[in-house]
């Protein structure tokens, strides 16, 4: 499915291309919240031969949201309480292991996989404290890449233990 969604500062609305007009998805979002991420998951579980399609929203301030098209409800907030306890509220999100990865000032967090609602399973779910404030979060070729205030990090997946890496000129990715 293809839609638009767009961040106004108090709202996130969804555009009907059809009627060309604006649904607001969610209100009463902190407007002095200076930068979000909106970005999308498609979750594949091979268990259950589902696939899901997201769209989370983080803005640093509120609690990050869920809008899942043709969901009842389709906009769900989500607690984002980390496995070390702390309240999660980053402004930089990314997908990639078919899980939510939040940066909260020099910390990664990520869900458990297949499961963007849930931050907090020790087994599954975990974080990353980096040495400087985390800057932004890309993911690329396979790897997820951490740029801080301290240089960047590249992670790599095995079977959802991450191993962290300075990016360099020796590193093949």
């Amino acid at each position: 499915d293809r839609y638009l969604l767009a961040h106004t500062g108090d709202t996130v609305q969804e555009l009907n291309e059809t009627l060309k007009t604006w649904t607001v998805l969610k209100s009463g979002l902190t407007v002095s919240a200076t930068t979000a991420s909106l970005v999308d998951l498609v979750i594949d579980d091979i268990a259950t031969s589902t696939r899901r399609h997201y769209m989370f929203f983080t803005n640093g301030i509120d609690a990050p949201f869920i809008y899942e098209k043709g969901n009842i409800p389709a906009v769900q907030d989500v607690t984002a309480v980390g496995v070390d306890g702390h309240t999660i509220r980053g402004n930089i999100a990314a997908c990639f292991d078919q899980r939510v990865f939040i940066a909260d000032g020099a910390t990664l967090y990520w869900s458990k996989q297949l499961d963007p609602f849930n931050f907090s399973t020790a087994e599954d779910a975990g974080y990353k404290r980096f040495e400087g404030i985390i800057k932004a979060v890309n993911v690329d070729r396979g790897v997820i890449i951490v740029s801080t205030t301290n240089g960047f990090q590249v992670g790599t997946s095995t079977i959802g233990q991450y191993t962290w890496a300075a990016l360099g000129a020796n590193n093949t990715y």
